[in-house]
């Protein structure tokens, strides 16, 4: 609350063989729509990984007055990407703080 992130999966269910994200199949999304209707506050939604934005597109496409960020993945199976441009990637959040 103090630094106002809040952390949300994507997907409330879902099937998943093995560990990848892009095996997600058969998902239940989160109550996103109702989550920033509640917190009208929230003006970016930062995604963990293309997957979780993909799926984010899939289900409820935009939502207005919403900044939708994809990030690139902290998963150690993102390894074609540098911990440095991650972490340079994910520092662009702070303008939105």
């Amino acid at each position: 609350l103090k630094n106002k992130i809040a952390l949300w999966d994507m997907c409330q269910a879902c099937f998943r063989e093995g560990s990848l994200d892009s095996n997600i199949s058969e998902e239940t999304p989160n109550d996103i729509k109702s989550f920033v209707k509640k917190h009208p506050q929230i003006k970016v939604i930062a995604f963990n990984g293309k997957e979780s934005a993909r799926l984010f597109a899939k289900h409820f496409g935009s939502l207005k007055g919403i900044k939708l960020l994809a990030l690139p993945s902290t998963s150690p199976a993102n390894a074609s990407i540098s911990w440095n441009i991650k972490v340079s990637e994910w520092s662009k959040l702070r303008a939105d703080l």
